[in-house]
């Protein structure tokens, strides 16, 4: 029995479970950001949390244009190992916006709709005032 444990710690090793005991439930880890510029500046991104599948996400405006590359490291637990990717993205200035773009302004048109409804209305009322004098 006792080699029957020792045999499924050292195949369940990094999980931080056996089938002798129940899985616990996972919670996220921790993750570093890094991100090198083709000019070979490296901005730190902080750190981050994922979530029980091990996702995250990050929302980062770089400071300027080009190639970056992101790093994102784990640096191992009790339960798992350490683990490490990397990803590219190019990065271009924003368009700019024209002056006529800048300047569109939306109308409001609440007034006109209620001056035509309430113009409506009141043909609609005087329609029916002469139909009535006219019956009479």
């Amino acid at each position: 029995m006792l080699i029957l444990q020792v045999l499924i710690q050292l195949l369940s090793y990094g999980q931080n479970a056996t089938l002798l005991n129940s899985p616990p439930t996972p919670h996220g880890v921790e993750v570093e950001l890094r991100a090198l510029n083709s000019d070979g500046t490296v901005v730190d991104l902080g750190t981050v949390t994922t979530d029980s599948s091990g996702h995250f996400a990050k929302t980062w405006v770089p400071s300027a244009e080009g190639t970056y590359t992101v790093y994102a490291a784990f640096a191992g637990s009790e339960s798992y190992w350490s683990s490490s990717v990397a990803t590219a993205l190019g990065v271009e200035a924003a368009p700019e916006i024209s002056s006529s773009q800048a300047e569109t302004v939306v109308q409001d048109n609440t007034m006109m709709f209620v001056a035509s409804t309430a113009a409506i209305i009141i043909a609609i009322a005087i329609v029916g005032i002469l139909l009535f004098r006219k019956r009479t």
